[in-house]
């Protein structure tokens, strides 16, 4: 019999903390004993903790701070596509929360076709569309910790010549 076990690591660092968060498959081996599967099967979330204690008076005494929790940004919101000949302009709101650390880049991908184009804010332009061919669009937002959720898609295009 199995079942999944979330299990966290920190690093043993005291000025800067990384935890991983694992998603991990336990089998049961009969009586009390349990065989781990070392493969881990998600990376459900990793958290940057960073001690802030030299802005509280410098020193960096174990502590003597707050710390900061760094994430993922959440989604982009309001993205909407306007298309063109071969391409569209995909326009976005920024996230709600940039996760504690400033948004760096923003990918938008096509759907049907996976074409993706990148930029560092609002709109950002996706070439190599095929006239004629129906389109939406999601946006993801990544910052230093890793990229977010994608955003909802939006409205349906489809590029023409003009």
């Amino acid at each position: 019999m199995s079942h999944l076990e979330i299990r966290s690591v920190e690093a043993p660092e005291p000025k800067q903390k990384v935890k991983i968060v694992e998603l991990c498959k336990v089998n049961r081996t009969g009586g009390n004993s349990t065989a781990r599967k070392s493969m881990t099967v998600t990376i459900l979330a990793i958290f940057l903790m960073v001690s802030v204690s030299w802005a509280a008076g410098g020193g960096g005494g174990a502590g003597a701070g707050a710390s900061i929790d760094l994430l993922m940004p959440s989604p982009p919101r309001n993205v909407t596509a306007a298309a063109g000949d071969g391409v569209a302009t995909v326009s976005f709101d920024p996230p709600q929360t940039d996760g504690g650390s400033r948004v760096t880049v923003y990918t938008v991908t096509s759907h049907p076709g996976g074409i993706r184009a990148k930029g560092g804010k609002s709109p950002i332009l996706v070439k190599g569309l095929t006239n004629g061919r129906t389109y939406t669009f999601t946006v993801t937002a990544g910052n230093s910790v890793g990229t977010g959720l994608a955003s909802e898609a939006c409205n349906s295009v489809t590029p023409k010549a003009e």
